[in-house]
């Protein structure tokens, strides 16, 4: 799973999709010792482009994963943002990232 970088936690972060498809994007947001909350989150581009969806992250939060799928194997951009910082990944039909939270 590749590491993408480390996002604030006073920033938090805004997630964008990039498709035609659907995409589900599933939350891992996990403390030092444990997973802390799982949100899954569902982009459908096939009526137009998909609003972003801003977060926040907990205080105790250290690390937040990424696993993103769409469906029938097509393929799609996510788009991280957190401050004046941006990441971002393909997906074919699937892909994950990690960051650190700072």
């Amino acid at each position: 799973m590749p590491f993408l970088g480390s996002i604030a936690q006073v920033a938090g972060y805004t997630i964008e999709v990039v498709t035609t498809s659907r995409v589900t994007v599933t939350v891992f947001n996990i403390r030092r010792d444990r997973i802390s909350e799982i949100e899954i989150l569902n982009f459908d581009g096939a009526s137009g482009p998909p609003a972003p969806q801003p977060k926040t992250i907990g205080s105790n939060i250290g690390r937040v994963v990424f696993l993103a799928n769409a469906l029938n194997g097509e393929t799609a951009t996510v788009k991280f943002t957190s401050g004046s910082q941006r990441f971002e990944f393909g997906i074919t039909p699937d892909g994950q990232g990690i960051f650190d939270v700072t």
